[in-house]
C-alpha cells in the first residue's frame, strides 16, 4: 500500500498511477530496474524478467482525490522485489483552493553501537511521542529520508513501502497516522558491524497560517514492542 489515507487537494484529482518494480537486494542496498505499469495508459497488471515476476494494480484512485494505491507482486525464483508508486494530478476549475501543504523535517537520529567496535543491532524508536500538531494543522503525509554520515539522504520510505536501506544499515516506518494533528511515528532501524544509522522524518503538513513544531523527542524501545 502506498500514500494510504492520503488526499490530494479539493481543487485536485488523481489522473494517473504508476508502479514501478525492481529487483533489490537488501544488505546491498541496490536495486535494478525491472517495468514500469502506468494508468490509465495501460493495464493493471503486467510482467517482468522474463515472466518470472509478476505485478498488478489492485486499487488506485483515479478520477478522486483518494491517493491511495494498492498493488501486489508475485515471483517463481525468490527475486526480492522493490515497488514503488507515483501519481499524477490535475486541477479541477471552479473549486476553491486547498490550504497549502508545508514539510516540517525532524531533527537526525542516529544509532551506534560502540562496544565492541559498532557491533550490529536493532533499534526501536517512537518519535514525536503522544506530540500533536497545533490547531488548525493535519498531517497529510510522512516519509523517513535515511542519511549517511554528513546528513545526506541516501534513501526515502513510506509506512507500507521497502524500507530505506544503504550499505550496512536501514530504517522503515512501522507506524504513523494521517488525516489529523498526531504527529507520533514509530520507527525500526538497524545497523551492521562498523557501520552506524541515521535518519529523519519529513511531515507533509496541511494548514493555513505559521506552523511551529512542537519540542522534538525521540524514545528508543525494543523494536519486537511496535
Amino acid at each position: 500500500m502506498f500514500r494510504g489515507g492520503v488526499e490530494v487537494g479539493a481543487d485536485q484529482r488523481v489522473s494517473g498511477v504508476t508502479l514501478r518494480v525492481s529487483s533489490w537486494r537488501q544488505h546491498a542496498g541496490a536495486t535494478a530496474f525491472l517495468g514500469i505499469i502506468d494508468l490509465p495508459a495501460g493495464g493493471a497488471s503486467s510482467s517482468f524478467q522474463n515472466g518470472t515476476v509478476t505485478a498488478s494494480i489492485t486499487q488506485h484512485g483515479i478520477g478522486s482525490r483518494d491517493a491511495e494505491v494498492r498493488a501486489t507482486t508475485s515471483t517463481t525464483n525468490m527475486t526480492e522485489l522493490a515497488v514503488a508508486s507515483d501519481m499524477r494530478v490535475v486541477q479541477v476549475p471552479g473549486t476553491p483552493p486547498a490550504p497549502p501543504t508545508v514539510a516540517a523535517t525532524s531533527p537526525r537520529v542516529a544509532h551506534w553501537w560502540d562496544n565492541p567496535f559498532f557491533a550490529g543491532r536493532r533499534y526501536g524508536d517512537i518519535v514525536y511521542e503522544n506530540s500533536s500538531l497545533p490547531a488548525g494543522f493535519t498531517v497529510a503525509d510522512v516519509v523517513l529520508e535515511l542519511l549517511d554520515w554528513g546528513n545526506v539522504v541516501v534513501g526515502r520510505t513510506r509506512l507500507g513501502e521497502p524500507g530505506a536501506v544503504s550499505g550496512g544499515f536501514g530504517a522503515y516506518i512501522v507506524a504513523r497516522t494521517l488525516g489529523t494533528a498526531a504527529l507520533e511515528v514509530r520507527v525500526r532501524s538497524w545497523h551492521d558491524f562498523g557501520w552506524a544509522t541515521r535518519y529523519r522524518l519529513v511531515y507533509w503538513v496541511t494548514g493555513a497560517g505559521d506552523l511551529t513544531m512542537p519540542p522534538f523527542t525521540a524514545r528508543g524501545v525494543d523494536p519486537a514492542t511496535l
